[in-house]
C-alpha cells in the first residue's frame, strides 16, 4: 500500500506549500523556497504514486458523503502515466523556478505565485485522475 501513502503525500505537500507561501507572503525568499520545494517533494511522491499504479493495482478514493453522484478519484494506468509526466515536469520546473522568481523579489508579489503554482498542479492532478465527468468540471 505504498501507493496510497504517497498519494496523500503528494496532496500534503502540495497544500502545505500553498498556505505556506500565502503565510510568508510578504518574505519573498521563505516564500519561494517553501512553495517550490514542497511542490518540487510532492512531485516525488507523485512519481512514486504513478509508477506504482503502472506497475499495480489501479487506485479508487471515493469521497465520503457522495452516494448518488459517486464522486471520487480514480487512477488506472492511464492516468497514472499521465501523473507520471505531469510529476517529472512539475519537478524540473520546481527547481528551475527558485532561480527564477528571484528576479522579481520586491517587484511582483512571490507568495501569491507560489500559491496559485500550487494549486494549479493540485488541480491537473485531480482532472486526470477524477472518477467521472461531474468531479472532471468541478476539478477543472
Amino acid at each position: 500500500m505504498i501507493y496510497t501513502d504517497s498519494f496523500y503525500g503528494f496532496f500534503f505537500f502540495i497544500l502545505i506549500g500553498a498556505a505556506l507561501s500565502i503565510i510568508f507572503n510578504k518574505k519573498d525568499r521563505l516564500s519561494t523556497f517553501a512553495s517550490f520545494i514542497s511542490a518540487a517533494i510532492a512531485s516525488i511522491f507523485g512519481i512514486i504514486f504513478s509508477l506504482s499504479v503502472v506497475f499495480g493495482e489501479t487506485f479508487d478514493l471515493a469521497l465520503p458523503g457522495s452516494s448518488f453522484f459517486n464522486f471520487g478519484f480514480s487512477v488506472d494506468r492511464l492516468s497514472a502515466f499521465f501523473i507520471l509526466l505531469i510529476s517529472v515536469s512539475v519537478f524540473a520546473v520546481s527547481i528551475y523556478s527558485i532561480g527564477y522568481v528571484r528576479e522579481y523579489f520586491g517587484k511582483k508579489n512571490i507568495g501569491y505565485l507560489g500559491f496559485l503554482y500550487n494549486i494549479f498542479i493540485l488541480s491537473m492532478i485531480l482532472v486526470v485522475s477524477a472518477n467521472n465527468a461531474i468531479m472532471f468540471l468541478i476539478v477543472w
